[in-house]
């Protein structure tokens, strides 16, 4: 594998890890309350 290909992978990785978190929080009314807490919102 070359470096690029390796490269390509780690962010593509990266993207997938922010979406599932994103969407972990949007669904999960119990974490999206504990962020919104530490916010003071």
């Amino acid at each position: 594998m070359t470096q690029r290909a390796a490269d390509d992978l780690a962010i593509n990785q990266q993207a997938v890890n922010h979406w599932f978190t994103i969407e972990d929080f949007l669904e999960d009314e119990t974490r999206r309350e504990q962020v919104f807490k530490l916010m003071n919102i």
